[in-house]
């Protein structure tokens, strides 16, 4: 990632396996300019206690570097008067989001975390949790369970890896993600956000150590490009989880969550190109087919959906907190054994399954209710 000037490069990023600094002059060729790299040195909740620069100095056996940034910060952010040397160049702190001294708090700095900003002078964000439907004890405005100390959250959103503990079964399951923090689940409930790696690991290990009655394994719940994977409920995560348990399969693939209206018009005009219109009315009751007579005219069609009422239409329209619709993919991402999954996740409480062995649908349709508090 780079800035660029009138075209002329003026800051570029030094990363390693996560952002080391910023690069803010570049070397001529055949020369090596000093000082124009900037690296940061972070503790373990991420913030750039200080920043050094390569315009390394010597002197007879003493070596030391350029430190153009020191800053101690409270707990929730806000950095120490008198205990902070800062390059106002220099815009990455707390957590090691960037900052933004001109914003709507003055002087002091907030932080991008990429779905929400946030305040250290308050401790709290400044909008809703896109995902507070899943932490109904908190408000949504709440940064890190109160708990900067412990936690952290990287995108201003629920962290992953998620851990799913199923009482009944012994079993611990980590949901792989990419995320940098850990999400633990207990019987379809979330008791923990924003834990380390080393943290889950841990736990894991001492829970299942020598003769213990408890087990571990490791699953991929993977997403196709039509999936909104922030749609899907840790709740509906734990149940897919244990279907993949109990039915042997360790990878599967989400083809489809919640859908838009225009969505819901653009997959029924796909099913009917693909298999026609009265394979298609099959999978659909009569509000359905209320849409399907607008085919092929696709903004018609969404004026009906709207009309009728999107969740009239279809059950992937509805409130996600109430139920969560998820298509599997009975032959991507893996899976090794569909029909078995689709037996297995059919017993679950309150599940509801189509699927290709039991209908016309060519997915493996799956209605999870929602835990209601």
């Amino acid at each position: 990632m780079a800035v660029y000037k009138n075209d002329t490069l003026i800051e570029q990023s030094i990363y390693g396996s996560s952002r080391l600094g910023l690069m803010t002059a570049s070397s001529k060729p055949g020369y090596r300019t000093l000082g124009g790299k900037k690296y940061e040195l972070s503790n373990h909740l991420g913030n750039v206690l200080a920043v050094v620069t390569d315009n390394i100095h010597l002197d007879q056996d003493s070596t030391w570097g350029s430190v153009v940034n020191m800053t101690d910060y409270y707990p929730f952010g806000l950095a120490m008067d008198g205990r902070s040397v800062q390059d106002s160049s220099y815009r990455y702190g707390f957590n090691g989001k960037e900052g933004d001294s001109n914003g709507e708090w003055g002087v002091q700095s907030h932080y991008d975390y990429g779905a929400r900003i946030y305040s250290p002078q308050v401790g709290r964000w400044l909008s809703v949790d896109p995902l507070a439907s899943e932490f109904p004890a908190w408000s949504a405005y709440t940064f890190v369970f109160n708990n900067p100390l412990r936690f952290v959250d990287p995108t201003g959103m629920a962290p992953d890896d998620i851990i799913i503990e199923h009482t009944l079964t012994k079993t611990l399951t980590r949901v792989k993600t990419d995320d940098p923090t850990d999400t633990w689940v207990r019987d379809g409930v979330t008791t923990e956000t924003g834990l380390s790696k080393a943290q889950t690991e841990g736990r894991v290990g001492m829970m299942t150590y020598g003769g213990s009655e408890w087990k571990s394994n490791e699953v991929n719940i993977l997403y196709g490009q039509g999936a909104d994977k922030s749609k899907v409920s840790n709740y509906t995560v734990s149940v897919l989880t244990n279907a993949m348990n109990e039915s042997g399969n360790s990878s599967i693939q989400v083809n489809s969550t919640l859908r838009t209206p225009e969505d819901q018009a653009r997959i029924m005009s796909d099913l009917v190109n693909a298999n026609g219109m009265a394979h298609t009315k099959k999978l659909y009751g009569s509000h359905g087919d209320m849409v399907l007579d607008k085919y092929p005219d696709k903004p018609a069609m969404v004026n009906q959906i709207n009309t009728i009422g999107p969740s009239k239409v279809s059950i992937h329209l509805g409130d996600p907190s109430k139920i969560n619709v998820v298509d599997v993919s009975p032959w991507r991402g893996n899976i090794t054994n569909p029909r078995n999954f689709a037996n297995k996740i059919g017993i679950f409480k309150g599940v509801k399954v189509l699927s290709p062995w039991n209908s016309n649908d060519r997915a493996i349709n799956v209605e999870i209710p929602q835990l209601q508090k």
